[in-house]
Order: C-alpha cells, then structure tokens, then sequence
C-alpha cells in the first residue's frame, strides 16, 4: 500500500516476498517453513556460502541487489530447491551463526 500512495502504481502480488529485497521471504523446508532476509551483500555472500552455492555471489545475475531483483523468479527456483533438502531448524542454525536473519 505505501507504494501505491507514494507512486500512484500498484505492484503486482508477490506472495510472501517483499518488494525491496530478494531473498526477503518463507521458504518452505523438509519439515516446515522458515522466513529468510538477507538484505546486505554481506547477508547474501554468507547465505550462498552456507547453501553450498558460493558461485551464486558472483554470478552477475545475482552479484547485486538490483540484479537478484531483476532476476527474482530464477533466483527463488533455485533457493526453494535447496531450502527442500534440510529441516528448518538445521537452516535457522546454520544463518544465524552467520548472522543471516533467520526465523
């Protein structure tokens, strides 16, 4: 809503993500749900390090905040795909002891 009074543009839905960073969203886990941010290049280097997908960092498609907004669905497939293979609280664990906020 704040951006429709701001900008008079209606964005599209977007489930349970957010508009200004990706990942900002639940993503669903072997035995659950959990809610990821990694909102700082310093969030994203350390989620993809702790998702053993360390290239993803430098991938231009993904390097910047602006090209994972640009390329969101794409990256998404591939984080909900690995987010499936362990339960929740093995990944909770894992970010935030790298100080990836995690729930």
């Amino acid at each position: 809503m704040q951006n429709f009074l701001i900008s008079g543009v209606c964005q599209p839905r977007r489930g349970n993500g957010g508009f200004g960073r990706v990942p900002s969203q639940a993503f669903a886990c072997s035995d659950g749900d959990i809610f990821v941010v990694a909102a700082t290049q310093k969030q994203w280097t350390s989620l993809v390090k702790i998702l053993s997908r360390p290239e993803l960092a430098d991938d231009p498609d993904f390097a910047t905040v602006s090209a994972r907004i640009a390329n969101r669905d794409r990256l998404l497939e591939i984080l909900r795909a690995i987010f499936l293979s362990k339960p929740a609280a093995h990944w909770v664990a894992e970010l935030e002891s790298a100080d990836v906020p995690a729930s």
